[in-house]
């Protein structure tokens, strides 16, 4: 093995995975709170329970593309305009 190969091998042990699941469900939870359970599991794209799943255990392994995707429906302009809408 290379010592480039070592070297990434040695971040990578050292990467905080609970710490990582931790992050990306308080990111959930916010955007729960700010823009409902219902628009959340639609920009997910993931089932009720799974979210709340998510949302409930300490040690869920959510995708970060599930997190990637509802910001990007979050921030879009026709979500913004819809939700502007409905108030």
């Amino acid at each position: 093995m290379t010592n480039m190969q070592i070297t990434i091998k040695r971040i990578i042990a050292s990467r905080d995975e609970r710490e990582t699941m931790r992050e990306r469900q308080a990111e959930l939870v916010q955007m729960c709170e700010k823009h409902g359970l219902e628009a959340v599991i639609a920009a997910t794209g993931l089932k009720e329970s799974t979210v709340c799943q998510y949302l409930r255990d300490k040690s869920s392994r959510i995708s970060l593309s599930c997190i990637e995707q509802a910001k990007f429906v979050f921030a879009h302009p026709k979500y913004i305009t819809a939700k502007n809408n409905q108030q």
